[in-house]
């Protein structure tokens, strides 16, 4: 990975095979071991909150002990548009002592407001990982399918095998794919619309996965 002066960065794709490239760049770059370093914070979660943004303020205000810039690492499977506008104040106004790196699977899913203050940085691991729902299979499928399909998907969120990130995951791996449709003239551009205003409601707290989902299968 390309790590500059940057104050703050996204890194898209898997977080395992990030925070193994990261740590080991850092590593690098300040000569020092991450495991155990007071000044290399890493903060996961499974839904970034509200709350998570005041624990990440509370860091960046802190002083390094030993390095001239600490590391704050923040992970998450989903972030809400509250803790994203929260997250922002931090990013907008940080220490100068402070260097972010957030690690998510696409910066699809945050706000061109916090996208505006950050680095984006795609590692090699980007795009690996297999949407949910196989995207030609329910392109290829009638609504019936198409609804059975998500079903399947909102039951697995429910038992709490998968996260709603994957819903998140599915709909840009779909919105990649009718792209490239709309661009070859294969498919009508009103669906790509469709799937454009459904990421965007993803992002709010309040969001129904099951109302998103049952108005792509009608698209």
């Amino acid at each position: 990975m390309n790590i500059g002066n940057h104050h703050a960065y996204v890194i898209e794709g898997i977080s395992e095979e990030i925070f193994v490239d990261l740590k080991k760049n850092l590593n690098e770059i300040y000569d020092v071991t991450s495991d155990g370093n007071p000044d290399i914070m890493e903060y996961i979660f499974p839904n970034f909150l509200v709350d998570h943004s005041r624990e990440i303020k509370e860091a960046d205000i802190k002083s390094p002990f030993f390095l001239p810039k600490k590391i704050i690492i923040i992970s998450f499977d989903s972030i809400t548009r509250e803790a994203q506008n929260a997250l922002l104040k931090v990013l907008e106004d940080p220490s100068p002592t402070s260097r972010f790196f957030i690690v998510t699977n696409s910066a699809e899913v945050l706000l061109p407001t916090v996208l505006s203050r950050v680095e984006v940085i795609r590692h090699k691991s980007f795009g690996k990982k297999e949407s949910v729902i196989n995207i030609e299979n329910f392109l290829k499928a009638n609504q019936s399918k198409r609804l059975e399909m998500t079903s399947l998907v909102l039951k697995q969120i429910t038992d709490e095998e998968i996260s709603k990130e994957e819903v998140l995951n599915f709909l840009k791996s779909l919105k990649t794919k009718i792209e490239g449709d709309v661009i070859e003239g294969k498919r009508d551009v009103r669906t790509l619309k469709t799937i454009l205003s459904t990421m965007n409601f993803a992002h709010d707290k309040s969001a129904s996965m099951k109302l998103l989902l049952e108005r792509v299968c009608l698209c």
